[in-house]
Parts: C-alpha cells; structure tokens; sequence
C-alpha cells in the first residue's frame, strides 16, 4: 500500500476521532440535563439501566473490535458521567496482600474512580451505612466464612436508617470472558433498593429459630417456588441460641411483595423468625469475540481431529 492511500486512512481515522468527540461532548450535555433532573434522588448510581446499557451495546455489536475492551470504554463512559452528576465515593475491601477486589472497583468505575481502602468488611458497611461513601465493594458472600458481612444487611427499613437499609445492588465483574471464570468476584452494596433489569438474581434471607440440614432447607425453599436456589451462606449467631440465618441466591428478580415470600412464611411459620430480601444483581454478561468464537468453530470443524 503506498503512502497517499496510508494517508488518506489515516484522515479517515481522524475524522471518525474528531466525530466520537463531539458525541461525548453532547452526551455529557444531555447527562447535564438528567442531573438536572435527578436533583432530589439519593443514589444517581442505576445498576439495572447501566446493565441493560451494556447488553444492548454488546448485542449489537459487529466487526472484530473486542468486546470486552467495548465494555470497558462503555464503563468509562457511564462511570465519568455518574461522577458529573453529583459526589460519588467508594468503600472498598481490600488488605494488604489481597487487592483482587480493588481491581475489580477500579475496572467497573473507571480511571475516576474516588475511594477508601479498608481492611475489614464491617468498617465497609460502617462506611456505607454512615453515608461516607455512597457504595462498598465486597467480597461475594461465602459459605465457609463464619462471620459473614452480610449479617449487617438484616435489617428492615426504620426511622434508624431513614426507610433505606444497605442492600446489595450489583455483582463484579460484571463482563467477563466465555471461558471458565475462576477469579474474584464481588458484590457493590449501598444504601437503595436493587434495580430489575430482566435478567437478575435476588439474595432472600431466612432466618429460621431451627438448624435445617442443607437438603431439608433447600427442600422446603422448592415447595415455595424457589426451585434452583442456591445456598450462598449460612450463619448461626452466637449471641442467639435459636438463630440460623441462610443467605440464598434465587434466579429472576424477588420484590418483596413476591407471592412466593408470603409462601415461605406460611411453610416455615413453626421456625421461621424474619424473611427478608436483602438484595439483588443484574446477571453478568459472558463475551465471546470473533476470534475466539472463530477458533471454537474450527475446533470442532469435522476432520480437525484426524487432521491432528
């Protein structure tokens, strides 16, 4: 290819440079406006629109850019106008040999991001709850952990925490690559209720005056409708003898008008002590690029084996 054709790419390029801009530019102008708008809201952070944002973006998606570095400037996008539309600060976990979460809250809220490191969940929580940063990031719940974060969330909206209690609202990372992902993830938490996408998971607490072996509990969350619930954590208080709290994952999104909640007091009335939904997520989107779907197809492509 000779130099004039080079060039004449290259102004093609600037061009295209020159237009992104001006579309940022006026996409900040229309965000200006929303702000605008959104004057009275608490928590300008809407995890169920930016989900829906990226899955649009990545559904249409053609040509070989990659997707996930797509999502990731999308990220940026959303992230640096979440920030012109108020003050936004996050709480993070992280110690000193474990830094796998910050990562994570860098990549989803961009090079902007405004944050404190913690070396404990419970002064997260504190954080959250006492309204120093407006989310935290933790570590997804785990069933070996005896004493987990998410006991903090047990709590039903009173005049203590102004009708708004910490809730989870999202799960990181919130894109990840096709191939088994065996990394960190991890869970932002703030004071507001989770926001439906479509495609969602709840986390339901039921705290049971009862210790129920793990097939009998999951058992009777079946006869309630939750059929495929996961066993996420279960905690026993040590301050109270008649008291095992078992955090479960459920498929689609549980309000809390649900009519299989009133179902699960009903079956568990003779043990139950509170059922509370305690939070949510937006399902996390799995990328496949063309390059790597093109390999996969080549892969099992008919006589590829023999050819080996």
């Amino acid at each position: 290819m000779s130099e004039p054709d080079l060039s004449a790419f290259r102004k093609e390029i600037d061009a295209i440079d020159a237009e992104l801009h001006a579309l940022l530019v006026r996409r900040a102008e229309v965000s200006e406006k929303v702000r605008a708008i959104k004057t009275g809201d608490d928590l300008k952070l809407r995890p169920g629109r930016e989900a829906n944002i990226l899955r649009a973006l990545v559904e249409r998606h053609i040509g070989t850019f990659p997707k996930a570095q797509l999502v990731r400037i999308w990220r940026e996008i959303l992230s640096a106008s979440l920030a012109m539309q108020g003050p936004f600060s996050v709480a993070v976990y992280a110690t000193e040999t474990a830094h796998s979460i910050w990562d994570l809250a860098r990549d989803h809220f961009g090079a902007g991001l405004v944050s404190w490191k913690f070396g404990t969940t419970r002064r997260v929580v504190e954080t959250v709850v006492s309204g120093q940063c407006t989310v935290g990031i933790l570590p997804e719940p785990d069933h070996q952990d005896n004493d987990p974060w998410w006991q903090y969330l047990l709590v039903r909206p009173n005049a203590a925490n102004d009708g708004r209690p910490i809730r989870v609202i999202a799960k990181l990372p919130f894109a990840r690559m096709a191939a088994p992902y065996g990394g960190t993830e991890a869970v932002i938490v703030a004071r507001a209720e989770p926001e439906e996408s479509g495609h969602d998971h709840t986390y339901v607490a039921i705290d049971l005056a009862a210790d129920y072996s793990t097939d009998m509990f999951l058992s009777e969350m079946a006869e309630c409708g939750f059929g495929g619930a996961l066993l996420r954590s279960k905690w026993h208080d040590p301050q109270e003898r008649k008291r095992w709290v078992h955090l479960v994952e459920i498929e689609g999104f549980v309000a809390t008008d649900d009519p299989r909640i009133a179902r699960a007091q009903r079956i568990f009335e003779k043990n139950l002590n509170d059922i509370l939904v305690v939070g949510g997520f937006a399902e996390p989107l799995v990328l496949e690029d063309q390059a790597q779907a093109q390999s996969q197809v080549q892969a099992s492509a008919p006589g590829r084996a023999q050819a080996r």
